[in-house]
């Protein structure tokens, strides 16, 4: 999946081979749900472990890799041989209807969509539904099967 760009003054979700537009007043969450289907979830993917003994013990971090999911997005052969690649997410769901758009997050260099951990729940808080993604190759992304992680297939 791409994501959502500005085109005519309306938003447009990219679900492989097609675009699905949504108005300014829908949620980017609500055609989400219309538009993934079951078979673009990653079944393999197990959020972080936020239980075991050294793993994640901030309160926030551990609230925001509950909610990770992963979906298949659709690339070229030449980045994998399996058509898709697993990218990871968290999903800050408006906690009231305030009409703002969408905001997806996305970190930089050596990082992950859990540096949002703070920023999401902030944002969710104000009415606006807020994404953080992982960027292929680094945080909870696919790593096996990827034939390349270059700057430039990213």
């Amino acid at each position: 999946m791409k994501p959502s760009i500005l085109l005519s003054s309306a938003f447009f979700w990219c679900t492989g081979n097609a675009f699905v537009p949504f108005s300014n007043q829908q949620s980017l969450r609500s055609v989400l749900e219309a538009t993934i289907s079951p078979a673009l979830l990653d079944s393999t993917f197990s959020p972080p472990d936020t239980m075991g003994e050294g793993e994640i013990s901030e309160q926030a971090c551990a609230d925001a890799a509950e909610k990770m999911m992963r979906v298949k997005v659709p690339v070229p052969e030449y980045v994998s041989s399996t058509g898709d690649v697993g990218i990871s997410f968290v999903h800050w769901k408006a906690e009231k209807k305030t009409g703002a758009l969408p905001i997806i997050l996305v970190h930089g260099f050596d990082s992950s969509c859990l540096e949002y951990r703070r920023l999401g729940p902030k944002l969710a808080a104000l009415g606006i539904d807020t994404y953080a993604v992982d960027i292929l190759g680094w945080g909870y992304s696919q790593l096996q099967d990827v034939n390349t992680f270059s700057a430039r297939r990213k």
